[in-house]
C-alpha cells in the first residue's frame, strides 16, 4: 500500500489525466522541497540552483497503473542513473522506493543530488549538480541535464518493456534559484532573468512498444521541451545546442522465468 494513498485518491478526484496528477504532484513535492533531504545553500544561506524532475509511467495514480514490487525490481537489478557517472548506480532499498542520496561535499565541490523509485513507477530526482562556478558566474550545463533525464528515463522505459510495454511515460520538472545562472551558447553566455523558480511543462513520452530492439528513439523532443522555458528566460532565441544520447539503450529488466 502506498504511503501516501489519500494524496493520490485526491489527485485521481480532482484532476482527470495523468499529466494533471502529475503536475498536481509534481507542485506539491517542489513546495515541500527540502523535507527530509538535505540541500548545499551559498555562503549567504540561499539554496544553491536546483532542479525537480518527476518522470512517471501513465497511469501511474491509477489502481490498474504500473507496478512492481521493489523486491522484484531488485531481482532484475534496476538500478538509477546520478550525474556524472560512466555507468548507473545500484541504489539503496527502502520500505517504500529504491533511493540514492548524495550529500553535499565541499571538499570534492560535488552538491546534493537525490533520487527515488517507487514501486509504481514514479521518480523523482533533486539534483543540485547541474551547474558549476565559472569566472564568478554560476553556469548551468544543459547536457548534464539531459543525461541525467535521458539515462533515468530509460530506466523506466526498460521496467515499461518487460511489464507493460505500450504504456507512455509523462515527465516535468522545475528549476529554481536560476536568477541569474548563465548558460554557455555558440553565440556567448545566456544570462536567465526572473528565473527564481522556472516551471516546464508535462511532456509525454511515447510507449517502448514490444518490438523496441533495446533501444528507444523518441526522446529528444520531449527534453528539449523540459529546457525551453529556461531558456525563454533569457529572452533570446539562441538557444545552447543540447547533446542528447541518441538512440537511448533500453535495459533489460525482464524477470527469469
Amino acid at each position: 500500500m502506498r504511503p501516501h494513498r489519500r494524496p493520490v485518491r485526491d489527485l485521481r478526484t480532482e484532476y482527470g489525466t495523468t499529466s494533471d496528477r502529475l503536475t498536481a504532484y509534481h507542485e506539491r513535492r517542489v513546495d515541500a522541497l527540502g523535507d527530509g533531504l538535505e540541500l548545499a545553500t551559498t555562503d549567504d544561506g540561499n539554496r544553491k540552483p536546483t532542479v525537480i524532475v518527476h518522470l512517471a509511467p501513465e497511469g501511474v495514480f491509477e489502481p490498474t497503473g504500473f507496478h512492481r514490487t521493489l523486491l522484484a525490481m531488485s531481482a532484475a537489478d534496476v538500478d538509477l542513473y546520478e550525474t556524472g557517472r560512466q555507468t548507473r548506480t545500484t541504489p539503496n532499498q527502502r520500505a517504500d522506493a529504491y533511493t540514492i542520496s548524495r550529500k553535499s561535499d565541499d571538499q570534492m565541490r560535488d552538491d546534493s543530488e537525490h533520487l527515488s523509485l517507487d514501486e509504481y513507477g514514479l521518480l523523482e530526482i533533486v539534483s543540485q549538480q547541474l551547474t558549476y562556478s565559472s569566472s564568478r558566474k554560476t553556469i548551468f550545463a544543459p547536457n548534464s541535464f539531459a543525461s541525467l533525464v535521458e539515462e533515468n528515463l530509460a530506466v523506466l522505459a526498460g521496467l515499461l518493456a518487460a511489464d507493460a510495454p505500450e504504456t507512455a511515460m509523462v515527465a516535468t520538472a522545475t528549476f529554481l534559484g536560476f536568477d541569474g545562472v548563465g548558460a554557455n551558447s555558440d553565440y556567448g553566455t545566456l544570462a536567465f532573468e526572473h528565473a527564481a523558480r522556472v516551471d516546464a511543462p508535462t511532456v509525454r513520452f511515447v510507449p517502448p512498444g514490444e518490438d523496441h530492439s533495446g533501444e528507444y528513439r523518441a526522446h529528444t523532443g520531449p527534453v528539449d521541451d523540459l529546457l525551453r522555458p529556461l531558456w525563454q528566460s533569457a529572452r533570446t532565441i539562441d538557444y545552447p545546442e543540447v547533446e542528447h544520447t541518441d538512440p537511448l539503450p533500453i535495459p533489460d529488466y525482464s524477470l527469469a522465468e
